[in-house]
């Protein structure tokens, strides 16, 4: 499944070469895998570490995705933090900014959105986020901001079952 193909008309005449591919569930060039796990019944890390290995060997972006985390969110959040954050730095952070800018060029008008944290030690990086994940943040909220190689990969608001927002190849601090 995933297979990119040649055709004439209803006939397939040639597989093209594929990206990527993962045996277990059988599919191919994957731009991202999310990685459903539920508070009950009882995950099996071991699957979700496997899962993992095989997504970063083959250049997968992955994301875990937590499911039914209203059930026991302390005890599955501190699990998967301490077996699976060492992927990224996280960071106790708020939002204390927000702002938007509009490029003509071109005749063509582009709108970037930028939001702005102030981290645990004081530090204020902002980032350019795509549209809908700006509209995701309001000035005030608190929570963890994940950074992965100094880019965004998400921000969780403290008191929220949604444990990550993947921000795909993150976001780079904003440089204006």
């Amino acid at each position: 499944m995933g297979d990119f193909v040649e055709a004439d008309g209803e006939a397939v005449t040639r597989v093209l070469p594929r990206i990527n591919s993962l045996a277990r569930p059988a599919v191919a060039n994957i731009g991202q895998a999310v990685i459903v796990v539920a508070s009950e019944p009882e995950p099996d890390f071991y699957l979700v570490d496997k899962m993992l290995i095989n997504c970063r060997g083959m250049d997968i972006d992955a994301v875990l995705c937590l499911n039914k985390i209203d059930l026991r969110p302390k005890k599955l959040y501190n699990t998967l933090v301490e077996q699976f954050g060492r992927d990224a730095e996280i960071i106790k952070a708020s939002v204390v900014g927000k702002r938007i800018k509009v490029e003509t060029k071109d005749k063509k008008v582009r709108t970037l959105y930028f939001v702005t944290f102030e981290l645990e030690k004081g530090d204020r990086p902002e980032f350019q986020l795509e549209a809908e994940q700006y509209a995701k943040h309001a000035e005030g909220d608190r929570g963890e901001l994940w950074l992965r190689k100094g880019r965004m990969v998400s921000f969780a608001r403290v008191g929220t079952c949604c444990r990550k927002v993947n921000y795909g190849e993150g976001s780079k601090p904003s440089s204006e």
